[in-house]
């Protein structure tokens, strides 16, 4: 499966992530305006954060420029994008990561671009994902992105991880979600359970705060688990780069739950897989443990 499906497949998943900009490379933010979006209007709570018009990638004959911060009622805030194909060959340019005030959001932006032509397309966040981290003002932004040869599905170019500030840069000091019951400390890897929503639109989910310390981008999944004894399926992947943090949502489908007669979710056991995020080779399995929610 190609990073675009995965990124794509992420979306439909809601699944929630944070993670650090570390190592990400600096571009200065140009002068000059860029033109005025339809959907331009601010985020809620970010009414002052702006950027100037900046080339983020040059590389093989596509350009991409982030021209300004906007907002969709239906997706929520984002980045309007130009991208320019001067290349020979027809490319579709998606996002591998986007990160808001140290928190990673699920990107949603695929640009299909022909040989020789143009398209404005708009990163969006998601609202959902923003709540999740509690942002209220985009300050420092990190995107790196992944070209494809759209004949071929051959990969063009991958860029590194690219710093984007707004005008509230510096002005953020965005918390670390970490209350709860601590569930793994192992192999540089932290996992705290938060707290379980028993209403979510496809069930129930429980919310995680996940801590990468290695020096390589991982990927945590849950495998078995169970609620008051019952075995249910548990619906969670989430990529934690290096020296990053990340919040995920492990969703237990409400089919689930009513064919065990489940109706509070408190009791639960359950273990973790940690794999490369690059080769999915495994790093290690956590064994039972047990979460025991609050009344």
């Amino acid at each position: 499966m190609n990073k675009l499906a995965i990124c794509l497949c992420a979306v439909v998943l809601i699944t929630l992530a944070a993670c650090g900009v570390d190592g990400t490379v600096e571009k200065d933010t140009g002068d000059g305006g860029a033109p005025s979006s339809t959907q331009t209007q601010k985020p809620e709570g970010s009414t002052e954060a702006t950027i100037e018009p900046v080339v983020l990638v040059e590389q093989e004959g596509i350009t991409i420029t982030a021209q300004e911060l906007v907002t969709d009622t239906i997706w929520g805030p984002g980045i309007r994008m130009l991208v320019e194909n001067n290349s020979d060959r027809n490319v579709t340019v998606s996002c591998n990561t986007a990160v808001v005030n140290r928190y990673t959001m699920n990107p949603l932006f695929a640009a299909s671009v022909s040989a020789g032509k143009k398209a404005n397309e708009t990163l969006y966040f998601g609202d959902a994902n923003l709540k999740a981290a509690e942002i209220e003002t985009i300050a420092d932004m990190a995107l790196s992105f992944q070209v494809l040869d759209n004949d071929s599905y051959d990969t063009i170019l991958e860029s590194t991880n690219i710093a984007l500030k707004t005008s509230a840069s510096g002005t953020v000091d965005q918390p670390a979600l970490d209350e709860g019951t601590e569930l793994v400390n192992q192999g540089g890897i932290r996992i705290v359970g938060r707290y379980v929503e028993e209403e979510g639109v496809l069930g129930a989910g429980v919310v995680l705060f996940l801590e990468n310390t290695t020096d390589q981008d991982v990927v945590v999944q849950c495998d078995d688990m169970s609620i008051q004894g019952f075995m249910v399926t548990p619906y969670f992947s989430a990529t934690v780069n290096k020296g990053c943090m990340a919040i995920g949502n492990i969703t237990i489908l409400s089919t689930d739950l009513e064919n065990n007669g489940i109706t509070n979710v408190e009791n639960l056991a359950l273990s973790f897989r940690v794999v490369e995020a690059d080769r999915y080779q495994p790093l290690f399995e956590t064994d039972e443990v047990q979460f025991t929610v609050a009344g």
